[in-house]
């Protein structure tokens, strides 16, 4: 394990199909690839599971890879603690039926274990999630920065979160 201290684990959320929409999952489909990543490596289309964070060990890090409309440069890297009001993720918004709301997730999570995983968000700011299996260009370049810079976003999360 990365940092010998806790369990990553990264989560991509996203919606194949939709144009940036599908970044997230685009990363992780890539990070597979990637020899001796040292983390976990989970996909969630459509958003993540009601519950899901009170099954991750509360000594773990959770980073969060998504995608965010903050009004950013499509394509601009996000980085923060979650959660957090400034950004954010597409995927764990407010509740709604198909959006888990992250700090009702938090919530059960430290009710079931007294703690819950440490948070982290990478996110891509996107702009055309319109049906489609393309990438924006900007967001792609995002992608790739992503991916072949992951120790070092691990890393940040871990000193961040």
């Amino acid at each position: 394990m990365a940092h010998g201290d806790s369990k990553i684990i990264v989560i991509g959320c996203g919606k194949r199909l939709s144009g940036d929409d599908s970044a997230a999952l685009e990363v992780l489909s890539r990070l597979h690839d990637v020899p001796d990543l040292g983390c976990e490596l989970r996909t969630y289309e459509e958003g993540c599971p009601l519950g899901f964070l009170a099954e991750i060990p509360a000594d773990a890090l959770v980073v969060f890879i998504d995608s965010v409309r903050s009004k950013a440069e499509p394509g601009t890297i996000h980085c923060q603690k979650l959660p957090s009001k400034p950004v954010a993720p597409g995927h764990l918004g407010p509740v709604s039926r198909h959006i888990v709301d992250i700090e009702g997730e938090i919530a059960v999570a430290q009710k079931l274990h007294g703690a819950s995983p440490r948070l982290f968000l990478l996110a891509i700011e996107v702009d055309n999630c319109a049906p489609g299996p393309e990438l924006s260009s900007k967001v792609m370049r995002a992608v790739e920065e992503i991916v072949n810079n992951f120790p070092r976003y691990r890393k940040l999360a871990h000193e961040l979160a």
